[in-house]
C-alpha cells in the first residue's frame, strides 16, 4: 500500500499530466457482529470526504449527511435483505507528526441484525465518484497505476477475517457463521473498555500513582487494599451522583498527595484509599454505561470491564519495581544517606503537585460556576 501511495504522489507531483490526481487513502472498516446488532467503524480520509467537518455543523445535521452518504455507498445486507444504518457518532483524528492531508474521520454505525442468516454481504462504493471525476477530466491514467480507492473490511483478527473491496470488485459475501463474534472477543472488548475507562477518570489514575509512591508499610497496605476492594464493590450502589463522586475522588487525591509531607502517613494513605475506592468505582461504572450507550454494545460484560481496571492495579506492582530499579541505577553513584534524601525530595515534589492538582479541581467550582 505504501508503495502504491508513493507512486501516486510521485506521479501527481512530477508529471504535469497527472497534476490533478490527488491520493485518496484507502477506507478502513471494522465490523463487530453480536446477537441482534452489527456495529461498524468506518475510517475515511478527511480531505477527500465531502461531508463537512464535525466541528462546523450541528451534530444531528452531521449524522444525517453522513447517514445519507453511507446509505448509498456502504451497502450491507443479510440474505439479500438490506440493513439500515444508524450513525452513532463522528470524530476527527489527526495522526502525530502528520499534516491535515492525512487526517481522518472515524464514523461509528449500528445496524440491527436478524436472528439468523446464511450470507452477509458488503459492498463499498465510497469515493467512486471521486475517481470518476478524475477520469472525466480526460487525464490519461496509466494502466500500471492501480485504482487503489479500495475499502478494507475486517471482522475477525485471525486468518480469513478480512477482505479488500476494490473499484472493480466492490462486493463480498461472507458466511454468517464466520461473521458472528465469540464470547471471548466480547469479553476482550469489555476489558479494553475498562482500561480506557480507568484513564478517563483522571482522579483514578492520579490516585493509583499516589498509592504506588507512598505505600506506608505492609500492614496498612494489606488492610487498606482489602477494605478498598469491599468499598469499590459497594460504591456503585451508594446514593450519590457523578459530580459528588468526582469531588470525593479528588479530595482523596489531595489526601494521598499529603502522605509524604505529614507525620501520620498511614492515616492519610488509608483515608485516600477508603474514600477514593467507592468514588472511583462509581465513576468507572458511569464510564462503562456511557461506552455502552455511545457504541450500543449490548454484550458488555461488567465482570470483564472490572477485570480490565483490575489489570492496571496488578500490572502496577511490577511496573513500580522496574521504575524503582531504574531509579536506583540512575542514582547509583550516591551514598545511602544521599540516596535517601534524594528519593524523599522527589516524592515530596510529586506529592505536593498531586495535592495542588486535587485541590484545584475540588475548589474549581468556586470560580467556574456562575453565581
Amino acid at each position: 500500500m505504501k508503495r502504491t501511495l508513493a507512486l501516486i504522489l510521485l506521479l501527481a507531483s512530477a508529471l504535469p499530466a497527472f497534476a490533478d490526481i490527488d491520493p485518496i487513502y484507502p477506507v478502513r472498516t471494522v465490523l463487530r457482529a453480536d446477537p441482534g446488532l452489527l456495529r461498524v467503524t468506518v475510517e475515511v480520509n478527511a480531505p477527500s470526504w465531502e461531508v463537512p467537518p464535525p466541528e462546523r455543523i450541528p451534530v444531528e445535521r452531521l449524522r444525517q449527511l453522513t447517514g445519507d452518504y453511507l446509505r448509498g455507498h456502504l451497502l450491507l445486507s443479510v440474505d439479500g435483505r438490506p440493513l439500515e444504518p444508524r450513525v452513532l457518532g463522528v470524530r476527527t483524528v489527526f495522526p502525530l507528526w502528520s499534516g491535515e492531508a492525512k487526517s481522518s474521520y472515524v464514523i461509528r454505525l449500528a445496524y440491527d441484525l436478524p436472528p439468523s442468516g446464511k450470507v452477509f454481504s458488503i459492498e463499498s462504493k465510497i469515493f467512486r465518484e471521486e475517481w470518476s471525476e478524475v477520469e472525466a477530466k480526460g487525464v490519461a491514467v496509466p494502466t500500471d497505476l492501480p485504482r487503489e480507492f479500495w475499502t478494507l473490511a475486517r471482522w475477525s483478527p485471525g486468518p480469513g477475517g478480512s477482505t479488500v473491496l476494490t473499484m472493480e470488485n466492490p462486493r463480498r459475501d461472507i458466511p454468517w457463521a464466520s461473521l458472528e463474534r465469540s464470547s471471548l472477543r466480547r469479553w476482550g472488548e469489555s476489558a479494553a473498555a475498562g482500561i480506557r475507562g480507568f484513564f478517563s477518570v483522571g482522579g483514578g489514575a492520579v490516585l493509583l500513582i499516589a498509592l504506588l509512591l507512598f505505600v506506608p508499610g505492609p500492614t496498612p497496605a494489606r488492610s487498606g487494599a482489602g477494605a478498598a476492594l469491599i468499598l469499590a464493590i459497594v460504591g456503585p450502589f451508594l446514593p450519590w451522583g457523578p459530580s459528588s463522586a468526582e469531588r470525593v475522588l479528588w479530595t482523596a487525591v489531595v489526601a494521598a498527595g499529603l502522605v509524604s509531607v505529614v507525620r501520620r502517613r498511614s492515616a492519610f494513605w488509608l483515608a485516600a484509599v477508603l474514600a477514593g475506592a467507592p468514588a472511583a468505582a462509581r465513576l468507572w461504572i458511569q464510564e462503562g454505561r456511557a461506552y455502552r450507550g455511545a457504541t450500543e454494545f449490548r454484550g458488555l460484560s461488567w465482570a470483564a470491564f472490572a477485570a480490565g481496571i483490575a489489570v492496571l492495579f496488578v500490572a502496577a506492582l511490577p511496573i513500580r519495581s522496574l521504575v524503582t530499579a531504574a531509579y536506583h541505577r540512575h542514582f547509583r553513584h550516591l551514598t545511602s544517606e544521599e540516596f535517601t534524601r534524594q528519593s524523599l525530595f522527589h516524592r515530596q515534589v510529586v506529592s505536593r503537585l498531586m495535592a495542588i492538582a486535587g485541590l484545584y479541581w475540588v475548589l474549581s467550582p468556586l470560580w467556574t460556576t456562575p453565581k
